[in-house]
């Protein structure tokens, strides 16, 4: 059995002394808690006192209580043992919560009494200690209080989620211990703590309203929390964020992304250029797509009920360039001549153009002379020494470019090498003034382009 006792005084050394003395056993044999050092107060005028809790694990011996038992059932006369009379003269001992003591000599036993636990003597309350006369009637009762439940409802910074924390109280049952003879008895208890959760589904509800929580309550969770013995920590309530809507945009049916690829030989050694680059291309009447048009969100609610607004999505604005055609009651997007797609976008601001090619089969050599042409232009194989190649779109090149000259409106891309070649794109001063004379022709014949 553990006897758990606290004892106070002027420095924790005299406190184990004390403890020593009043248990019978020395410190090192002891288990001791030092409680509080003591210190000086109002500028060393007082000092308050040390104290500090001991105990043993040794449980009473048997024969001991049962000694002390036919003791006490033997009448007053000499037949007790003088011996045992005289050891246990001025003390008192507990068991099965019974106070026994004598105190007929001149020493007097003292009773010592824990804060949770009070007495009363002939009648009367008494202090925490009291010294024990013969004759002395004393009734004992355990103050222990039930441990209140704590709780708290917290929202998180988005307001949106509330959280309910639990911490479950509870209740004791207690007993004072069994102590052996001592001329100072400090009394002891041991106690049971039973888990008692105090909240009620009420108290949330009402908590909720005072917060003007309205939304999302979620009742099943709460009442869960308010039977758990355990503490926990759960969400009772959710806000609902607002969903909103997507941009329109258009479903592309064709690919308009440029792609390079390694060359492929021939059986008789020799290179095809021509699947060495791969350049978007429609016929006249194909579908490029169609309009997807926005949605318009869902609307979210917040904890207090308010409806949280979601955004509609932007439209998406098609401008029909040349060569495109767009039907404004199917939403589709067809191609009116043949050519490479052109998209330029800025933002839901979307321009479609069909750009007109000319595709050169073969290395682009003197014979073939220089090229100029209002659109984009393909040399499917290599331009060579002194050749020029001038377009107001872009330009592709499946091989090499040798000592030439390439000029485009746009951009320029050369699968193989780039020898001692002079190359021009995009917005530079020079393929602009190069090519505005050709640009004026074309936008002649494309108005709308």
């Amino acid at each position: 059995m553990r006897n758990v006792h606290e004892f106070e005084a002027e420095t924790v050394e005299k406190a184990i002394a004390k403890a020593e003395k009043t248990l019978h056993t020395p410190a090192n044999a002891l288990h001791i808690d030092i409680i509080c050092h003591g210190e000086n107060l109002f500028f060393g005028l007082r000092k308050s006192k040390a104290k500090i809790r001991a105990w043993t694990e040794e449980p009473l011996e048997e024969s001991w209580l049962d000694t002390l038992d036919s003791y006490l059932d033997e009448p007053l006369d000499a037949s007790r043992d003088e011996n045992l009379s005289r050891r246990l003269e001025g003390t008192a001992w507990m068991k099965d919560g019974v106070l026994y003591f004598e105190g007929n000599g001149p020493k007097r036993p003292v009773l010592h009494l824990p804060d949770e636990v009070t007495a009363s003597k002939n009648g009367r309350q008494t202090g925490r200690t009291t010294p024990l006369t013969e004759g002395d009637i004393l009734e004992f009762s355990i103050n222990l209080p039930p441990r209140e439940t704590t709780w708290s409802v917290s929202i998180d910074k988005k307001q949106q989620l509330v959280t309910l924390n639990v911490k479950p109280g509870a209740y004791y049952t207690a007993a004072i211990n069994d102590h052996p003879p001592a001329e100072y008895l400090y009394v002891s208890i041991s106690k049971e703590e039973t888990p008692l959760n105090q909240l009620t589904e009420t108290d949330v509800i009402e908590q909720l309203e005072r917060m003007d929580i309205t939304y999302g309550i979620q009742t099943d969770v709460i009442r869960e929390a308010c039977a758990s013995i355990q503490e926990t920590t759960v969400q009772i309530t959710a806000g609902k964020l607002p969903k909103h809507g997507k941009d329109g945009r258009i479903d592309f049916k064709i690919n308009l992304q440029t792609e390079q690829k390694m060359y492929r030989e021939k059986p008789d050694g020799t290179i095809d250029f021509r699947d060495s680059i791969r350049i978007p291309a429609v016929e006249e009447g194909v579908v490029l797509g169609s309009i997807i048009d926005p949605t318009a969100g869902e609307d979210g609610l917040s904890l207090f009920g308010d409806v949280l607004q979601a955004k509609a999505g932007r439209p998406i604005a098609v401008q029909a360039g040349a060569g495109i055609e767009l039907d404004e009651e199917t939403k589709t997007i067809t191609a009116s001549i043949a050519g490479r797609p052109l998209l330029k976008k800025q933002g839901q601001h979307v321009r479609l153009s069909i750009l007109p090619k000319l595709v050169h089969d073969g290395n682009l050599q003197l014979g073939d002379g220089n090229i100029r042409f209002t659109g984009d232009v393909e040399v499917i194989g290599s331009v060579e020494d002194g050749m020029k190649v001038e377009a107001a779109g872009d330009v592709w090149i499946h091989a090499h470019s040798e000592q030439s000259s390439l000029h485009a409106a746009g951009s320029i891309t050369v699968n193989g090498s780039v020898l001692h070649s002079t190359l021009t794109a995009g917005t530079s001063k020079t393929a602009h003034v190069k090519t505005i004379k050709l640009l004026k022709t074309f936008l002649h014949t494309y108005p709308s382009f």
